[in-house]
């Protein structure tokens, strides 16, 4: 299974179609038959605020991503969630809802180097170590007008120094960063990205 996300809607590929139980959660269910269904699919898809869920399945789930993908632009991300040696967590506000540090993927640069590169410069911290990869996510976003489809890698990231001061990079539009205790996730959910969400669900948090 994987699940697209533009805002609060949700695009699913599965390789079955729901339990017939479940179909009343979704607005559209497709037997994904080729590309060609795609371009009105993603056009009701951005522009129909009632059409909140779809639902495309096929035997090959990773073929319909790849078909996607040539429908729109594709950018690459990556970030982490960080913990300390107290076991608090790192969270940062952009936008005004609690996010995770992430950022594109620079040429020449390993999806690792982009994740401890993105979260020393959105919150001004350094003595990161790279622990493992948790999980991918994907959301689409408009530029310009152009749709684009962000694949955003994230890992686990452990923090070893003892300053825990933390610095939001103010140009891109983080005006927080801030230490959580796993006690106090509670406001980070209630205010975040349905994205946001999978990854912390991923680590059990």
């Amino acid at each position: 299974m994987i699940e697209i996300y533009y805002n609060h809607k949700l695009l699913q590929l599965n390789t079955e179609p729901p339990e017939i139980k479940d179909w009343e959660n979704w607005n559209i269910v497709n037997n994904y038959s080729g590309v060609n269904e795609l371009p009105k699919l993603l056009e009701l898809f951005k522009d129909e605020p009632y059409l909140q869920n779809i639902l495309l399945w096929n035997e090959n789930e990773d073929m319909i991503l790849k078909e996607l993908i040539s429908e729109v632009k594709l950018v690459e991300a990556a970030g982490g969630i960080v913990a300390n040696k107290v076991g608090e967590y790192l969270f940062i506000k952009r936008l005004g809802k609690w996010d995770l540090p992430k950022g594109k993927i620079e040429k020449g640069e390993s999806i690792e180097e982009t994740a401890i590169r993105e979260i020393e410069e959105e919150c001004g911290i350094n003595n990161l170590e790279l622990g493992s990869e948790i999980c991918s996510t994907y959301h689409f976003y408009e530029d310009k007008e152009i749709f684009i489809l962000k694949k955003s890698y994230w890992f686990e990231v452990i923090y070893t120094g003892n300053d825990m001061k933390l610095m939001p990079q103010l140009n891109e539009n983080i005006t927080e960063a801030k230490w959580f205790n796993k006690s106090d996730l509670a406001q980070i959910k209630n205010n975040t990205y349905p994205s946001i969400l999978s990854v912390l669900k991923a680590i059990n948090l």
